[in-house]
């Protein structure tokens, strides 16, 4: 993230750039901001040279430095998310974006849980469900669905069992990153490979699979 400077001067503006600390996602140039609209308006002081207070600031959000100048919180994007033989994203590289971390990685932590983590407590519940039925079932399957709750939760607060997906979400973007092609793309782009080896059709490319 990096901040813009403004000016208190009869409402002008500058967009000097004076801190860069790489943040989350791209976001598109903000318009012109005019100090004069509020003229009444307390900002929040932050220390313009912590990142950790850069980090937490929002998108637009106003604020005064310790040097008594306005300051707009802006994005930008890592190098790394823009490189690559792609132009995807380098994938070497192990860092991840806000939204990564607080979005994708618990959405596929979920998924585990669901598949193989937490299974045969959901299991649990769902049979329940099946037999007590759409009227009742939410009421008698209570004790079930806690146990799967109290699962979930465990899983949730494992650091190694988030450390883990995060290792496999990084390793899938890597090579997401590397070839183009997302995971069910890879798997057709090898059954062609495999099928090249055993002289069945032509050659095929990386290129060549939608």
């Amino acid at each position: 993230m990096y901040v813009e400077q403004g000016s208190s001067d009869k409402g002008s503006y500058q967009n000097s750039s004076l801190l860069r600390d790489a943040s989350s996602a791209p976001f598109l140039p903000l318009p012109k901001f005019e100090m004069s609209q509020q003229p009444n308006t307390s900002f929040k002081i932050v220390d313009t040279n912590d990142k950790n207070q850069l980090k937490s600031l929002k998108e637009g959000e106003i604020v005064k430095g310790n040097n008594g100048k306005l300051y707009r919180a802006r994005k930008t994007i890592y190098p790394s998310q823009t490189g690559g033989p792609r132009g995807v994203g380098d994938p070497e590289s192990k860092l991840l974006n806000q939204m990564e971390e607080k979005l994708l990685i618990p959405e596929r932590m979920d998924k585990e849980v669901h598949k193989t983590e937490c299974r045969s407590e959901f299991s649990a519940v769902v049979q329940c469900l099946r037999v007590e039925g759409s009227l009742l079932g939410p009421q008698k399957c209570r004790p079930f669905l806690k146990v799967y709750e109290d699962c979930k939760l465990m899983k949730f607060q494992d650091d190694d069992f988030r450390k883990k997906v995060t290792e496999d979400y990084i390793e899938e973007r890597s090579k997401f990153r590397e070839m183009g092609l997302n995971q069910k793309q890879r798997k057709f782009y090898e059954y062609l490979q495999w099928k090249e080896k055993q002289n069945v059709g032509g050659t095929y490319s990386a290129d060549s699979v939608d």
